[in-house]
């Protein structure tokens, strides 16, 4: 049911970065010039989170760096990302052919997406969780989310009752609205 490091169907050559396994995540990350789609999606959960969003931006323009905080919220996030992958499947095994994680074995993302519109280039790249194939042939995205963050729950409850944005042309632009 579950395959590991399959490229999201429909983005082409240049519409996406394939990190390396074997090379220290925040590394490769912080070397990718977009902006996140978990970046982005923070400046509207309030004027704290944007001001360290401007405030890293800022300092790596200098070549500086703020140093990463690992909290509590994010490990707890982490931890129950895979419980979230087995939780979906057991409920929805059977409307799913097939599902595809945007992971490593070892739990470094895989892909980070930048879907381009027309003949501009993307300044957000969006790294999804998964995506499946339904029993009616169709494309899903999986973007699972573990938060106590009021905010982020009303967010993805919003983005679940929206549907598939993968038709949409607009798609990645709809994304960094959800990752909010």
């Amino acid at each position: 049911m579950s395959k590991i490091g399959r490229k999201l169907l429909g983005i082409k050559k240049n519409e996406y970065f394939k990190f390396n396994s074997k090379e220290d995540f925040s590394i490769q990350r912080e070397g990718l010039k977009r902006f996140g789609a978990s970046e982005v999606g923070s400046i509207f959960l309030g004027v704290e989170a944007a001001t360290e969003l401007i405030e890293s931006r800022v300092l790596k323009f200098f070549g500086k760096e703020v140093p990463y905080k690992d909290n509590l919220h994010i490990k707890k996030g982490k931890a129950l990302e895979n419980l979230g992958f087995d939780e979906f499947l057991r409920i929805y095994s059977d409307n799913i052919q097939v599902l595809h994680k945007n992971k490593y074995a070892n739990g470094i993302d895989k892909y980070n997406y930048f879907k381009r519109v027309g003949l501009g280039d993307n300044l957000v790249g969006a790294t999804i969780d998964g995506w499946f194939v339904n029993n009616q042939g169709e494309v899903e995205l999986l973007e699972i989310k573990c938060s106590d963050s009021t905010y982020l729950i009303s967010a993805v409850t919003e983005y679940n009752l929206t549907g598939n944005f993968l038709e949409s042309r607009y798609f990645f632009k709809y994304y960094v609205q959800a990752q909010v």
